[in-house]
């Protein structure tokens, strides 16, 4: 620690400090361990508090770790503790404060047989205020102790883990049933950069999650060891699922080919609560790819939002999602949907579309902006080949002696907003017969009563 992290913790102007349990740099300051225990405890500012050890020197860090978790366990402020690379010795002293924590990590630390039942104790209590738990490069033993406790928490929104040791299909199952099955609060899990996570352990978390209806993201980031066949599951038995309630997906570092990217593509079609789906893109090379004209990538993205092919499928597509890559390749993208013009303004404004709350309101806006074209624009576009106007296949509907009724219903549709106002006007062309006055009757026999009447007066 610097002078200048003491004089702020002294002025209680500090949110979040870094302690290194084995720094020396300490002994060089003006305070000693105790006073800045009593500095912790009487902050009234500090969030967060990370402390780092090392797990080889516990001789070190047991004393001193006990006397800052009993300060944190003083502290009214402190409501999220990281720790890193601490032995059992040290991770002893832990639950002295873990009663008032929201957010607890342990990364790298060794947590001995007494700790992990204090923990799961914890855990089960009914007043636990945890909300998010990582638990990183821990034993499997552990990880399976900590899940029997998440089935009755209530409180735990987040859970990340990362272990060694977990690499078959039967102890996967097992283990991510007692994740998902027992627990109802839990809404993200990350999974990333789990080395021992292969198809096989990602098979068992798609048969649990194609039944789960609470988690809503889920993070698989640099999972190295799966084969494209475990990434085709997540598309065609998770994200179609229909009980799939997920709304972001994480997959940073996984390379996804064509054949698998397809699938991605379909599956978002049928999905409808998927926000965000944040994709590695592909190599410049296949990222700016044109074929007569158009970019086979951006081809399938546009078809998940914005597929013009129809006015039925354009109603049907996916009016949900909004992103769909990480926010560090954007850059690449707008690149990328700038070789193709049509896709450059079309895919944004789509995105852009789907972020608003009524869907109805979406899909009518695309429909008139993507079939509002007369028949000159289908005979010199090749692109509007074979399509029909929006014009054509409204008085279609109407000519059909079945669908007459369905008439004010298309009228309210188009009228809704001033975007539909020329095709309004158009229709209207079209159609004089709806600018006749309504008090004017035409059918003889309603004249013939309407006269009756008038005589019998």
């Amino acid at each position: 620690m610097s002078e200048d992290q003491i004089l702020r913790l002294r002025n209680n102007n500090v949110s979040e400090l870094d302690i290194d349990l084995v720094d020396k740099g300490l002994n060089e300051t003006s305070i000693d361990w105790a006073e800045l225990g009593q500095l912790i405890s009487k902050s009234t500012n500090l969030k967060k508090l990370v402390i780092d050890g090392n797990v080889g020197r516990n001789w070190k860090s047991r004393e001193r770790s006990r006397k800052l978790f009993k300060n944190i366990a003083a502290s009214a402020s402190i409501d999220s503790l990281v720790l890193n690379s601490l032995g059992n010795k040290a991770v002893m002293f832990l639950p002295l404060c873990i009663n008032n924590l929201h957010c607890l990590e342990l990364w790298n630390c060794v947590l001995g047989f007494e700790v992990d039942d204090i923990l799961v104790k914890l855990i089960k209590a009914p007043d636990c205020k945890l909300e998010k738990v990582v638990f990183a490069n821990g034993d499997f033993t552990t990880s399976v102790k900590l899940l029997e406790a998440l089935k009755v928490n209530t409180s735990i929104k987040s859970f990340k883990f990362k272990v060694d040791n977990i690499y078959t299909e039967k102890a996967s199952g097992a283990f991510f049933s007692r994740l998902l099955r027992g627990n109802t609060s839990l809404t993200e899990l990350d999974l990333s950069h789990n080395q021992r996570i292969n198809s096989e352990v990602l098979t068992s978390l798609v048969r649990v999650l194609a039944n789960n209806t609470t988690l809503t993201t889920l993070r698989l980031e640099s999972l190295q060891n799966v084969t494209r066949d475990g990434w085709r599951l997540i598309a065609t038995d998770y994200i179609r699922s229909p009980t799939c309630a997920l709304e972001n997906l994480y997959l940073w570092g996984v390379t996804l080919d064509g054949d698998t990217f397809n699938l991605y593509v379909n599956a978002c079609q049928s999905n409808r609560t998927l926000k965000k789906l944040c994709l590695k893109l592909p190599s410049n090379r296949s990222l700016n790819t044109r074929r007569v004209g158009w970019n086979p990538y951006m081809n399938s993205l546009m078809r998940i939002v914005y597929n013009k092919r129809s006015i039925m499928e354009t109603y049907n597509s996916n009016h949900v999602l909004r992103i769909i890559c990480y926010r560090e390749e954007r850059a690449r993208l707008k690149t990328a949907m700038s070789t193709c013009t049509t896709i450059a303004s079309n895919l944004p404004s789509a995105l852009k579309m789907n972020r608003e709350d009524d869907k109805f309101t979406v899909a009518r806006r695309k429909i008139l902006q993507s079939h509002y074209y007369n028949q000159d624009d289908i005979k010199e576009n090749k692109e509007y080949r074979g399509y029909k106007t929006l014009m054509d296949t409204i008085l279609e509907m109407t000519n059909d002696m079945e669908k007459t009724e369905q008439l004010p219903n298309i009228m309210a549709w188009v009228g809704r907003g001033d975007d539909g106002l020329s095709l309004m006007y158009e229709l209207m062309q079209r159609m004089p017969s709806l600018c006749e006055s309504v008090g004017k009757v035409t059918d003889t026999s309603a004249k013939r009563q309407l006269r009756s009447s008038k005589r019998k007066r």
